[in-house]
């Protein structure tokens, strides 16, 4: 028996995802989101997601997903955090701007991204108990 999970970054509408499997129940597929674009879900999700976001995400801003976690809430488990923006889980990233991207929250084609240590020692922590379920 296998339980895939899958982590997801989707930016600018293009999906990178990395696989690693490990022992499943019988059946159960599941998905933790890191990162998602919430109105592109019209439908209840397929699989389980936990989506994980900073408040202050000015690339992909978080403000809609509470509304796509509360229509699906046996579904979508959705954390934000306070003044986190996006690669908030990788260590050591200082806080700086992006810039020339696709798509932002504010249209020009910058936003901020680093390393914020309580929310990647909490979403850590979250992920493996999810896991663990």
């Amino acid at each position: 028996m296998w339980r895939l999970a899958v982590a997801a970054l989707l930016i600018s509408g293009v999906a990178r995802a990395q696989t690693r499997g490990v022992a499943i129940p019988a059946g159960r597929i599941e998905l933790k989101a890191q990162y998602s674009t919430p109105p592109y879900a019209p439908k209840a999700p397929a699989v389980v997601a936990v989506i994980l976001m900073g408040e202050t995400d000015d690339w992909t801003p978080a403000a809609p997903c509470p509304a796509l976690a509360a229509r699906f809430p046996d579904r979508i488990t959705l954390v934000t955090y306070p003044d986190t923006f996006p690669d908030f889980d990788v260590p050591g990233l200082q806080v700086g701007t992006r810039t020339g991207l696709a798509f932002t929250a504010g249209g020009g084609g910058d936003a901020h991204s680093g390393t914020n240590e309580a929310a990647r020692v909490d979403a850590i922590a979250r992920v493996l108990a999810f896991l663990d379920r």
